[in-house]
């Protein structure tokens, strides 16, 4: 399985039921898990995903990401965000209510 990442978000509870939280840091990506021979240009995993995304939206504001990002395992997501190094939550944060 493959999960495609919908979009970030500061609380797991953003995320759940709608979609699966995928923790990240102090963040938590919202996805939803793929068969591996499933190809992410699918018409109905495109259109399955914006429903998604949707719902998402009324629950909450977060930064949506590209569709088309799959997750990478999650110690490699690790990773990536120490490299990073982290503190994604304060940008999110500076971000919420400015409207953009």
């Amino acid at each position: 399985m493959k999960q495609i990442v919908i979009g970030v978000h500061l609380e797991r509870e953003e995320v759940e039921p709608v979609a699966e939280a995928i923790p990240t840091g102090d963040l938590w990506f919202s996805a939803i898990s793929v068969p591996d021979d499933q190809p992410i240009g699918d018409r109905d995993l495109v259109l399955r995903v914006a429903r998604i995304r949707a719902k998402l939206l009324d629950r909450a504001t977060f930064i949506a990401v590209r569709y088309g990002y799959v997750a990478p395992p999650p110690p490699a997501a690790r990773a990536g965000e120490d490299a990073a190094g982290g503190g994604g939550a304060t940008l999110r944060n500076a971000c919420r209510g400015s409207g953009d």
